[in-house]
């Protein structure tokens, strides 16, 4: 058998090596917006080491139902379903929706059920009140954090006729 004896320098190197490595991999791994948890998305609030949550008017949300595009400040047809509708322009995205009224939007979601990372939810419209909708992105594990500007929807009960814009 033959044995090799490492001298205790280059042990603690590889040692320190294997550490930087790893941490860079956690780094890179647990990037925004998956960092945030249940933490707002109040615009201008500051996250080490992303600096401050900025509303990009470059990017847009929306909702589609039974195949029609709803944009901000449409309504939408109460009982039926509806899927949020974002092109994710960066590398990690979350979407929160929010009810006016009682319910769980986003069935497995976290945070309550108001939130999904990676995903674009299709949700059950409640019987009245609002329902609001914002995404979230960030194009790297250290990069600043974008976010749509809150698009609020109004229900509308299934005998109103709705009215949409593509």
């Amino acid at each position: 058998m033959i044995t090799f004896r490492i001298p205790f320098e280059t042990f603690a190197l590889q040692r320190i090596f294997f550490l930087v490595v790893c941490t860079q991999i956690l780094v890179t791994v647990s990037a925004v917006p998956s960092m945030l948890n249940c933490n707002p998305l109040t615009p201008n609030l500051q996250y080490s080491p992303h600096g401050a949550v900025t509303i990009a008017s470059s990017s847009s949300i929306a909702f589609v139902q039974n195949g029609q595009t709803f944009s901000c400040g449409s309504s939408l047809q109460a009982g039926g379903q509806a899927t949020v509708s974002f092109s994710n322009p960066g590398r990690q995205y979350l979407v929160d929706v929010l009810f006016s009224s009682s319910g769980t939007p986003i069935s497995g979601g976290s945070c309550g059920g108001t939130r999904i990372i990676n995903s674009n939810p299709t949700i059950s419209v409640p019987a009245s009140g609002t329902i609001t909708i914002r995404a979230a992105w960030a194009s790297s594990s250290g990069g600043r954090i974008m976010r749509t500007a809150d698009c609020t929807f109004q229900v509308q009960s299934s005998s109103s006729s709705s009215s949409s814009s593509s």
